[in-house]
């Protein structure tokens, strides 16, 4: 359906339809990079687009306690490889080719329908057929593709963003927000065909455990490898190094012609000091204190690897 029809005040319109609009004689660049509203692909038809509802909803799902990093390969692993590469090419259709959910729909129930007519004709056994995933978010569970069970969808209020895990949607007693003096709103209701009352989250923040996500791109065969191009051999080879002096040397700033390329061409990047915890005290309330006594430069640690968070006030 044309995105055109169902919004009436589309872009789309003709002035003729709306004689109140100013007349323009600037045409349209057929080679703009913004879509034409024809073009556009409707989000509910984009193969990664999920409601609020059901994002948070994946929270009454989740294994709590389960281990984000299971050794054991994935299910898609104990079915045939006919069925397995039907779920490769699935995953591929909708990441890099745009294929909608029915689509893939359509092309998991071809491939299954073809395995059972070879089983039937062959003799042949396909392990795993009669329990083929149809689907594009199962095809992602059995590959172990999908990234929600990495995701926390807590939703927040309006105005102030206080944040709430998605358990506490159906335990809070009303819809406003608990902090003193916010008007702000945490969710909203509608009412099911069964007349039961759902609740619908106005506003949600994703967040990701830092530690498993690493670990999971450090599994990726050479991201580690990756993470190290800046190290010169012999100078910055994983070592028993202390940190570089707590202040830059006089002058160095000035009389250096070495150019930069990147951070870690400048001082401060071997200055970072491994074994800190920070705690109150110090000159401005708060130190960084060497707990261990290890006096150990952290980039020079086996991977070292440095996460930095620039803030433009």
């Amino acid at each position: 359906m044309d995105p055109g029809s169902r919004n009436p005040s589309s872009a789309a319109r003709s002035p003729a339809d709306n004689p109140d609009a100013e007349s323009s004689n600037e045409e349209i660049d057929p080679d703009s990079e913004y879509p034409q509203a024809e073009d556009r692909m409707d989000v509910a038809q984009d193969p990664l687009f999920q409601t609020r509802e059901e994002l948070v909803s994946m929270a009454f799902e989740r294994d709590e306690t389960a281990d984000l990093l299971d050794d054991e390969l994935p299910p898609a692993f104990s079915e045939s490889p006919l069925i397995r590469s039907a779920y490769v090419t699935a995953f591929l259709l909708s990441s890099f080719h745009h294929a909608t959910h029915e689509s893939i729909r359509l092309f998991l129930d071809s491939q299954y329908n073809t395995l059972v007519s070879v089983q039937r004709q062959t003799g042949l056994v396909v392990d795993g057929l009669a329990t083929m995933a149809r689907t594009l978010p199962t095809v992602e569970r059995r590959l172990r593709l999908d990234p929600n069970p990495y995701i926390t969808y807590f939703f927040v209020c309006t105005e102030c963003w206080s944040r709430h895990h998605p358990l506490e949607l159906q335990t809070l007693e009303d819809s406003h927000c608990a902090e003193p003096g916010c008007p702000g709103e945490l969710f909203t209701t509608k009412q099911l065909s069964g007349g039961k009352i759902k609740r619908i989250p106005t506003k949600i923040f994703p967040t990701a455990p830092l530690v498993p996500m690493l670990q999971r791109f450090l599994l990726r065969p050479g991201k580690f490898d990756e993470y190290q191009h800046w190290r010169k051999p012999g100078e910055d080879n994983p070592q028993r190094v202390e940190p570089t002096q707590d202040s830059p040397p006089e002058g160095n700033l000035q009389e250096s012609n070495a150019r930069m390329y990147d951070i870690y061409d400048g001082w401060g990047w071997r200055a970072i000091q491994a074994g800190l915890e920070r705690r109150q005290g110090g000159p401005w309330g708060i130190e960084d204190v060497d707990v261990h006594d290890i006096h150990q430069r952290f980039v020079s640690l086996p991977c070292g690897l440095v996460l930095m968070m620039n803030i433009d006030w």
